[in-house]
């Protein structure tokens, strides 16, 4: 199934009836109301509604009306950005409450989990649903980043409060080896320059999201090309680097680029910094369970912009992942809790 762009009034048919289970994260983000708005809660038999405990204060509205508009089959799942083994032994608590040995149908939308937390599920997901169960992934197109920032000033998240490899992306970094860094960023040029001054790779690749995938309007793209030619500027004094396109709104598709690059030297360790969007962080997994040398690192921001961050749009994006539904010939990567 390749990544469908649909209306999100459209969701709940295209889905179908029962959904078996239904996961989602509220946020200080509206759009993290979007999905389950746009399905009926008589076709959910459960909702897992994760939070970010050590974000309660900001998130804790949004959370309590998805908790309230599932009462009665929703089951909290609580998640700390700050501790990711804590969040990983929490989702998989609450997956095991999922398993069943029949056929499931299962929607998970991954819009406002952070990137690691999102990782972490995804491959926790394979644990305990097959490819016989039907999983579907939603995630709800932003209309505007930062709408109340002119271009120059768009940011989503500042500082960087620590680097630390994604619980089950551990990868293969030696001692004494040189690093090749891929770095997918986002809308904040300094947290990028901050990572690779960090990393010292010996080779970068800095990929830039194709215009054909920006998720959002115009001046989202200009920025996107403002923030990459600002990390160019920087990095191209101090390291040796190559640019590279991906397409941010199609998991798949990210995994290749990442794949072609992660080729390129193969006498480094493979280090992804996926700081985009949710798909392509998605991609950053795939990429590393195929090819376990890969390791995933999460840069964790100091705070975000809480109170710009995104409008909603009407739209959204579904697609399926079976690659963490099976293992490849190559192998995967190390489970969360290995």
């Amino acid at each position: 199934m390749a990544v469908q762009r649909i209306a999100l009034s459209s969701l709940g048919q295209i889905v179908g009836q029962p959904i078996d289970v239904f996961v989602c994260c509220g946020s200080f983000e509206s759009r993290s109301l979007s999905v389950a708005s746009a399905i009926e809660p008589a076709s959910v038999r459960k909702a897992i509604i994760g939070e970010h405990v050590n974000l309660h204060r900001h998130v804790a509205e949004n959370t309590a009306k998805l908790m309230q508009r599932f009462e009665g089959k929703s089951l909290a799942l609580g998640l700390n950005s700050a501790s990711p083994i804590e969040s990983a032994d929490n989702i998989a608590d609450a997956l095991e409450t999922c398993r069943s040995d029949s056929h499931q149908r299962v929607l998970v939308d991954v819009t406002t989990f952070t990137h690691e937390s999102l990782l972490i599920l995804a491959e926790l997901l394979g644990t305990v649903f097959s490819g016989e169960d039907d999983v579907l992934f939603v995630y709800t197109i932003a209309d505007k980043y930062a709408p109340s920032l002119p271009d120059e000033e768009k940011w989503l998240s500042k500082g960087i409060k620590g680097i630390r490899s994604v619980l089950g992306f551990p990868g293969s970094v030696l001692p004494g080896r040189g690093i090749h860094l891929i770095l997918l960023h986002g809308l904040e040029p300094e947290r990028s320059v901050s990572l690779i001054a960090d990393y010292e790779p010996e080779f970068l690749s800095l990929g830039g999201s194709d215009e054909a995938s920006t998720l959002a309007d115009k001046d989202l793209l200009a920025a996107n090309r403002r923030v990459h030619r600002e990390v160019l500027t920087v990095a191209k004094n101090t390291v040796d680097l190559e640019e590279f396109p991906f397409l941010a709104n199609d998991p798949e598709e990210s995994c290749q680029a990442i794949q072609e690059r992660a080729r390129q030297r193969d006498d480094l360790s493979v280090i992804v910094a996926p700081m985009n969007t949710k798909l392509s962080a998605l991609g950053a997994g795939l990429a590393a369970r195929d090819n376990p040398a890969i390791q995933i690192c999460y840069v964790q921001p100091v705070t975000y912009n809480y109170e710009s961050y995104s409008e909603p749009s009407d739209m959204c994006y579904l697609f399926r992942m079976p690659g963490f539904f099976c293992r490849s010939s190559a192998g995967s990567g190390s489970t969360p809790d290995s």
